[in-house]
């Protein structure tokens, strides 16, 4: 039936093109579509129901009878703001029954909630699911092979090309571009707001530095994004494709627009305008690498390109722009939610700002970080671990083969998204106090063993865990090294920070802060770090400023909380 609507819809369309009752033939044509479809998706809900096994997942309610959950989703999401993460938690809090495993119906998929620990570990470790479908949706800022999305096999290479360049040895060396970038930010934006008292929305200015750095380390590029004049025209490309991007994301029962003819224009041609300025680099360092016959920088694309030449492996060029924009995105994005959360926490328990200076002044003794110095920085550590916990950027996404079952329940051919955030904060794993930002804890030998392996995980778990968790933390570390070295912190929001949604998780407010010299406060730090001036420059020229950057739309949360 669905075959011969199909066939039908091929004639229509073939006479309408001869303009002979174009209106009859349209009808005709959309009821024909119509029909297909129905039918496909008759026969694939059967198709799932006979390959069922377990019982089923409970459903949040209510349910429509058309739209499944959207419209639960919807209201919540719409009406009070709220990150997807906090909708789930308030779903099970008011509602016991659902437990830890349930599932929301989206219409054309089935999308199964994972918050248990020990379920994740079945699916991220034991049998280390697919990534999921819906992961195609990020395919305009991190490429159609991009390592995220890759299959098994395609992983394991690209994985093994570019292993080198998130190797701790790789990244110990890039400490002192992580320090140099972070002077620059402390002369050029903060040094004036403690001068003037003005207010500095932390977090904005993070992402521009965590840019920075990433587009040093990976394509030896420095792109000035902390310059006086602005950001580049990679920035403001890259922005506006991710601000697009999710405002299809934030609202599912809208995604189909995006197909409309002007919107999909203008999202190709954003996409477009972000491609050109990632592939004109690529395609320079592939012409300059052979020129030089492997004698170029030695980065996170040059390390790529040399382990392919050596292992007679070849990365195309679509494979190479994929990773590059992958590392883009991932690499400063969630950085620099996980920097400006640390701040906002730590602004907001002097004691554990006391700490905080304490050993940073010991162990630096006023002068900027080096590999050695950041495994001594461990409170530090234990504050950075305790900002991933509170606020994980983002979760991730798998998918179950037909006839699989997920602790009794039947999962097969759902797509299995795990919310790092409820896991995190789940009193279960972490106690009464799970809510509570308390850095000592990680200090705690006893507490962090008897934690479950899956309780805890900001870059995922298994065998595809972020290759980049290694360049997050030491990054971090370092610019909150250097971050308080020289000064404080005051969070002046008029309300509490929360996750707003942006592809990822990142601040909603963005951290406005004031910014105070120690001095002025008491704190008086040991003598001042090292000049940004003293650091090597970059190997390229800095790319002309565009325009400045500009705050993205955020959604409003509430303070998040477990039941």
């Amino acid at each position: 039936c669905s075959l011969r609507s199909v066939l039908k819809l091929r004639l229509y369309v073939a006479d309408m093109v001869e303009w002979d009752g174009v209106r009859k033939y349209a009808v005709h044509a959309t009821l024909a579509l119509g029909a297909a479809f129905v039918t496909s998706k008759i026969v694939n809900y059967a198709n799932i129901r006979l390959r069922a096994r377990g019982k089923p997942l409970p459903v949040p309610n209510p349910l429509h009878w058309l739209y499944g959950s959207i419209p639960l989703l919807a209201e919540r999401v719409g009406k009070n703001e709220e990150h997807i993460d906090q909708v789930l938690v308030d779903l099970m809090r008011e509602d016991k029954s659902l437990g830890k495993l349930f599932v929301l119906k989206l219409v054309a998929i089935d999308m199964v909630i994972v918050c248990d620990a020990e379920a994740c570990k079945e699916v991220l470790m034991t049998h280390n699911y697919a990534k999921s479908f819906t992961y195609d949706t990020l395919h305009p800022f991190i490429g159609s092979k991009s390592i995220l999305v890759a299959d098994e096999p395609t992983w394991a290479r690209q994985r093994k090309a570019f292993n080198p360049g998130f190797s701790f040895g790789f990244l110990r060396s890039q400490v002192p571009v992580f320090a140099a970038k972070t002077l620059e930010l402390l002369d050029t934006k903060l040094a004036p707001r403690a001068a003037d008292g003005g207010v500095v929305l932390l977090h904005n200015e993070a992402t521009l530095l965590t840019l920075d750095i990433i587009c040093r380390i990976a394509l030896s590029e420095d792109f000035g994004c902390l310059a006086p004049g602005g950001p580049p025209a990679l920035y403001t490309a890259f922005a506006d494709l991710i601000t697009t991007t999710a405002e299809y994301a934030r609202a599912p029962h809208l995604m189909w627009t995006r197909y409309l003819p002007w919107n999909w224009l203008r999202w190709r041609g954003l996409q477009a305008r972000f491609d050109s300025h990632v592939t004109a680099i690529i395609r320079r360092r592939l012409a300059d690498s052979k020129a030089s016959q492997g004698s170029g920088p030695k980065d996170i694309l040059g390390l790529a390109i040399d382990t392919c030449r050596a292992e007679g492996d070849r990365l195309d060029l679509l494979e190479l722009t994929s990773q590059l924009k992958t590392f883009l995105f991932a690499g400063h994005d969630t950085t620099a939610t996980t920097i400006s959360f640390a701040v906002y926490e730590i602004a907001r328990n002097p004691a554990i700002e006391a700490k905080v200076l304490e050993e940073v002044d010991r162990v630096l003794g006023g002068r900027a970080p080096n590999a050695d110095d950041l495994a001594a920085l461990k409170y530090l550590n234990c504050c950075v671990k305790e900002s991933l916990r509170l606020w994980p950027p983002a979760g991730t996404a798998r998918i179950a083969p037909p006839g699989t079952t997920l602790q009794g329940y039947d999962i097969g051919r759902k797509v299995m998204y795990i919310p790092h955030f409820p896991i995190h904060r789940d009193p279960d794993y972490w106690g009464p106090d799970a809510c509570v930002y308390r850095p000592e804890r990680w200090q705690d030998e006893n507490y962090v063993a008897a934690l479950h392996p899956c309780a805890y995980q900001p870059f995922s778990k298994g065998s595809r865990d972020c290759i980049g968790q290694t360049l997050a933390l030491m990054e971090a570390k370092t610019v909150l090294a250097l971050l308080y070295q020289r000064y404080v912190y005051r969070y002046v929001g008029t309300s509490p920070e929360a996750q707003a949604y942006h592809i990822t998780s990142y601040p909603k407010h963005h951290v406005p802060v004031t910014v105070h010299a120690r001095e002025a406060l008491g704190l008086a730090p040991k003598p001042a770090a090292t000049p940004a001036s003293s650091i090597p420059a970059a190997t390229t020229a800095a790319t002309p400023a565009a325009s400045s950057p500009r705050p993205t739309s955020a959604l409003r949360a509430d303070a998040p909380s477990w039941p």
